[in-house]
């Protein structure tokens, strides 16, 4: 969702299109050099952006996720809930 086309290379290649024309973009370049570790924490942020963005649905919750948003949703806890299935 969030992190596709979001790659440390796509997210660098947009950071180095929009910078100055006359500026030294080549890598190993001073601006190269410090959008590039800048490029990486963005990717991971949009990893973790995709991680958080799936605990809103319930249908890819599992385990101690899933009892925590069924007990806040309808107050019923994972013993109760065990107790009317069986």
């Amino acid at each position: 969702m969030y992190s596709n086309n979001n790659s440390q290379k796509e997210i660098l290649n947009r950071m180095l299109q929009t910078t100055s024309a006359d500026v030294d973009k080549s890598e190993g370049s001073l601006t190269y050099d410090a959008l590039s570790p800048a490029s990486n924490e963005f990717e991971q942020i949009y990893v973790k952006l995709d991680e958080v963005s799936n605990k809103f649905d319930i249908s890819k919750l599992i385990g101690d996720e899933l009892a925590t948003r069924v007990y806040q949703k309808t107050g019923i806890t994972k013993n109760l809930l065990l107790m009317l299935i069986l």
